[in-house]
């Protein structure tokens, strides 16, 4: 599914790791999370000044599983949060050419998954990272051999 979101942004360096996951979610409503996320992140990126001299305009997106629950990080090199206080408000936007939905959607959406949504400034240098966690059952991810029985 990551893989499949990065092909919509061919010309963007961006960098991927993580292990092969199974994992039981609406593939649609996630795909538009990774859209929005990502989207969000080349606008970060290229609406910072200090990648400029930084040359740094790389979005990172990892992801572990761990007490099952898959976390998903994506990171980008702009200028971070100036505030979080209205991330989430619907129709509330800082962007010249924004709505004002696509924080507010994302977060209903990894909701309805049971999961959180999170943006935090970056600790190792500028930019801000998003983290997703998602529940996993055991098996989704220990899985050796894929089945689509288990789904159905």
């Amino acid at each position: 599914l990551v893989t499949n979101v990065c092909t919509l942004f061919a010309g963007q360096r961006i960098m991927i790791s993580g292990e092969p996951v199974i994992a039981k979610l609406d593939a649609a409503q996630m795909e538009q999370v990774l859209i929005n996320l990502l989207k969000n992140a080349v606008e970060a990126n290229e609406g910072s000044a200090a990648i400029e001299t930084r040359g740094d305009r790389s979005i990172d997106i990892s992801w572990h599983c761990a007490d099952d629950q898959l976390m998903l990080l994506i990171s980008d090199s702009g200028n971070g949060l100036a505030s979080k206080e209205n991330l989430f408000t619907p129709f509330y936007t800082t962007k010249s050419k924004g709505s004002g939905i696509g924080l507010s959607l994302c977060r209903q959406i990894v909701e309805a998954h049971g999961g959180q949504l999170v943006l935090e400034n970056r600790e190792d240098r500028p930019g801000c990272t998003v983290s997703i966690v998602l529940p996993l059952l055991k098996e989704e991810y220990t899985s050796k051999e894929f089945s689509l029985d288990k789904f159905l």
